[in-house]
């Protein structure tokens, strides 16, 4: 279960498979190859396999978003392994990787109406929770037997170490190919005569420019753009009749790009987690919200921070382009796969966040501690790809907007200030990130 603001997010299953639905891959995997799969080594088995998935490996669980009131009831009454029967489920397809998924609006008619019911002692007995629990047993049964079986085949060898299986060797032979291929492609670019003075030709195979495997996409087919294509878009420049031209201050549009986090704000990871009132979320000016403080009532918590990137490779002599990525509300938890807390109370939440975060940047926390320059590269800042989206906000210049004039007329007007320049058009362009998640598996 996972909450966010007024709704809650339940994953469910009866232990049938379904081919539409998220995979959620094969834990034997993860089991067998222990801590080599911790890329940057911040992360210790034992931690990993605490936040493991706890619910059946494949395509078995469906995600329902549920709005008021079946969201207030489920936080109130719903618990982790119960058994519940939910009614009215609109189930539709995503639409950046076209899973399906289940949501729970409220009923029009019956605005009070609660489609959520608990299967208490008295509904043991119907066929359908029958069922359910022998496939539920069965399952739990045969992953047991596949554990055992696991055991058996890739235990301690003669060596005392353990046996590697079959992924673990397929992904050693890859390695030890990308080594021999990254070595030749070193030889033959030290074999090229250059003029005196030109710079070395980078690698193509350099491994610090891959994309981390452990941070994913939504929509691969969506071809990547790099930075510097992003913020000279020539899709803002829009040409009228008589030679009329001008730039767009924004558009919402949609990109692919990888990039690499170079730094963040606020400086303080303690403060990526703020208090808000979601009652008064719309009315609440910056000003009001220094009042809110984790005691006062109703209070509740949002992630909200900013990451400063630029882009995986830059070629000696071109321009550094760096953008700031926004992460709020739903897209931070679903990048995150962690709900939003008082993060200076809660130090397990606190470290599990630390944990996350350096697979997104490596060590760029501790480099920025030290006060060393977190925007030179460092061994384990590997670049992701992610997804950004582009929107508008009002720019710093329009002060104030009124809806009074000296004639007498209600019609709205905007108050510039003295930072306005002529070219601007009363907005301001900006960048979030969304559709991103990272893998701890």
């Amino acid at each position: 279960m996972f909450y966010q603001d007024d709704r809650v997010h339940l994953y469910v299953t009866d232990y049938t498979v379904n081919k539409s639905l998220f995979d959620y891959g094969d834990k034997s995997d993860e089991e067998n190859e222990g801590g080599t799969d911790d890329t940057f080594g911040f992360l210790t088995r034992p931690t990993r396999e605490k936040r493991a998935w706890q619910g059946p490996r494949g395509r078995m669980t469906l995600q329902v978003t549920l709005w008021d009131p079946h969201s207030y009831y489920a936080r109130e009454n719903v618990t982790e392994d119960g058994y519940i029967l939910l009614r009215n489920v609109h189930i539709k397809a995503d639409k950046m990787n076209g899973l399906l998924e289940g949501v729970m609006h409220t009923d029009k008619k019956y605005p009070e109406k609660v489609d959520v019911r608990l299967l208490e002692d008295d509904h043991q007995d119907d066929p359908r929770v029958v069922e359910l629990k022998t496939r539920k047993r069965e399952y739990w049964r045969q992953n047991r037997t596949n554990k055992r079986k696991l055991a058996e085949d890739f235990g301690d060898g003669d060596d005392g170490k353990p046996k590697k299986n079959s992924k673990q060797r397929r992904k050693e032979l890859h390695r030890q190919k990308k080594q021999q291929e990254q070595r030749k492609q070193q030889q033959q670019n030290k074999s090229l005569q250059r003029e005196e003075g030109q710079s070395e030709i980078p690698s193509t195979m350099n491994k610090s420019n891959r994309p981390n495997p452990y941070i994913q996409a939504k929509d691969p087919a969506r071809g990547c753009r790099k930075i510097s294509e992003i913020l000279p878009n020539e899709s803002h420049n829009i040409s009228l009749p008589d030679n009329i031209q001008y730039r767009l201050p924004f558009q919402c549009v949609k990109y692919r790009s990888t990039v690499r986090v170079v730094d963040y704000f606020p400086p303080n990871i303690a403060d990526f987690s703020v208090p808000y009132i979601p009652e008064y979320s719309s009315v609440y000016s910056s000003d009001n919200e220094d009042d809110i403080t984790p005691e006062t009532p109703g209070v509740r918590w949002e992630w909200r921070f900013c990451l400063l990137v630029e882009d995986a490779q830059i070629l000696p002599g071109q321009p550094r382009e760096q953008i700031k990525l926004f992460v709020s509300g739903s897209d931070a938890e679903f990048l995150l796969k962690l709900d939003a807390v008082n993060l200076r109370k809660n130090k397990e939440a606190f470290i599990r966040l630390q944990e996350k975060l350096c697979i997104l940047w490596g060590d760029l926390e501790e480099r920025k501690s030290q006060g060393m320059d977190t925007q030179q590269k460092g061994p384990s800042q590997l670049p992701f790809t992610c997804c950004i989206k582009e929107w508008g906000v009002r720019c710093a210049c329009r002060t104030d907007v009124g809806s009074y004039h000296n004639d007498g007329s209600d019609r709205e007007c905007a108050v510039v200030g003295p930072e306005h320049n002529r070219e601007c058009l009363g907005w301001e362009r900006r960048f979030a990130l969304f559709g991103t998640t990272i893998n701890e598996e």
